[in-house]
């Protein structure tokens, strides 16, 4: 058994989940995938046991709920910051045209269409207007000069 030594407590005096907690720490090989027994089966059974004689039956189960838990926490917290992070991304120019779309769903399928070919003949021209210096830059004579005369 792997004992970790900051955990070293009198059994009595937590009670409940926190005594759950505290005796689960005790043994790294039930909750650390670091730990070399993790993968031992027999020597984690053996400290369920172990936590049984002094916590209710049940304790497995409540670890394993525990550990859902606090799981589903993280991926949340995580969930979270994603969106924030996409929201901060987007602008409000992204906002503007959500806002404008769900107009444009309103109108009539024709006045649809018109303003669906208005708005990509407008973006093909900012594209085109922002490809043009590069194009020059390509298009301009590089003449090498050498001060050696050959």
């Amino acid at each position: 058994m792997v004992y970790t030594a900051w955990v070293i407590i009198q059994e009595d005096y937590y009670t409940g989940d926190e005594q759950l907690i505290y005796l689960v720490r005790r043994y790294d090989a039930i909750y650390s995938i670091k730990c070399i027994e993790y993968r031992d089966a027999r020597l984690r059974n053996a400290a369920w046991e172990e936590i049984t004689k002094i916590h209710d039956a049940e304790c497995k189960e409540n670890w394993n709920k525990f550990c859902n838990c606090y799981n589903n926490a993280m991926k949340r917290r995580q969930k979270k910051k994603f969106s924030r992070n996409q929201a901060k991304k987007k602008g409000w120019m992204t906002d503007y045209f959500f806002k404008y779309s769900k107009m444009v769903k309103e109108l009539p399928k024709l006045d649809q269409i018109r303003i669906k070919v208005d708005l990509h003949k407008a973006l093909s021209e900012a594209e085109l207007k922002q490809l043009e210096p590069q194009q020059n830059i390509l298009r301009t004579p590089i003449t090498i000069k050498s001060d050696k005369q050959l």
